[in-house]
């Protein structure tokens, strides 16, 4: 098992990878964090109630990207407004957003807006055209 730097998830210079696992070369596909981590330049959901292993994951392609990513406070993604995703009351009472998806090119794929945008409004999905 390979361990990954406290203060979050970086790719190497240049890049919009995540790094290799040195004992595999494989790149790590499903990430679980004890905490509120910065990934690729986005901060992600770590934890839960019952501890890391039951809070959000962090979700990446077999080649390294970023493919979602459960947001920790609302943010602005490439140009759009994401609301910060909701933790299980989400699912129950809809207040808070859900995970912010990437294309495996890099692209923004969908997230829950923060605020109107784009004639939607707040709480909707957006999933602009690939």
């Amino acid at each position: 098992m390979h361990r990954l730097a406290r203060d979050g998830v970086r790719g190497g210079a240049g890049t919009d990878r995540i790094h290799r696992c040195p004992a595999s070369g494989r790149y790590a596909e499903l990430l679980f964090f004890s905490h509120d981590a910065p990934v690729l330049g986005y901060t992600c959901k770590g934890g839960g109630p019952l501890g890391a292993s039951e809070g959000a994951t962090t979700a990446f392609y077999p080649s390294g990207k970023l493919k979602q990513c459960w947001l920790a406070e609302d943010q602005i993604v490439q140009g759009v407004p994401c609301m910060a995703a909701g933790g299980f009351l989400t699912a129950i009472f809809h207040h808070g957003g859900f995970s912010t998806t990437f294309f495996e090119n890099g692209k923004f794929r969908s997230c829950t807006l923060s605020k109107n945008f784009g004639g939607q409004r707040r709480g909707e999905l957006i999933m602009p055209a690939a």
